[in-house]
């Protein structure tokens, strides 16, 4: 798996809700994001690819939690979400919507302090 450095880092715990500088973030199922039009797709691939598109689109940040053994991933690409959704990570992506609801862009919110891993 590729190494991504972020401008921001946004805490996506194990267990419990994503956060970022102590907000916390609302989290979207990816199935919210597909089309009927997808079902004309070769594979679940494709499909995942297309929502995740989509809600890259729509402002939302694709992420993958941490494990014991593995940092959490940011703000993926759509495609690297969709490699990860076909494969032994799926249960690591979340979608996020990385807005307060004050409306504030929580990516501009101060780095988050770091937050224990469950092993």
């Amino acid at each position: 798996m590729p190494t991504f450095t972020m401008p921001h880092v946004i805490t996506v715990p194990v267990l419990g809700a994503p956060s970022c500088g102590g907000v916390t973030l609302l989290t979207v199922n990816l199935s919210d994001f597909a089309h009927e039009s997808d079902a004309g797709l070769a594979d679940a691939y494709e499909r995942n690819l297309a929502a995740c598109i989509r809600a890259r689109r729509d402002g939302f940040v694709l992420c993958l939690r941490p494990t014991a053994d593995r940092p959490a991933v940011i703000d993926m690409g759509q495609h690297m979400a969709a490699d990860a959704l076909s494969g032994a990570e799926a249960h690591r992506v979340l979608v996020v919507d990385p807005y307060s609801a004050d409306g504030d862009d929580l990516r501009d919110a101060p780095v988050s302090a770091a937050v224990g891993v469950a092993a």
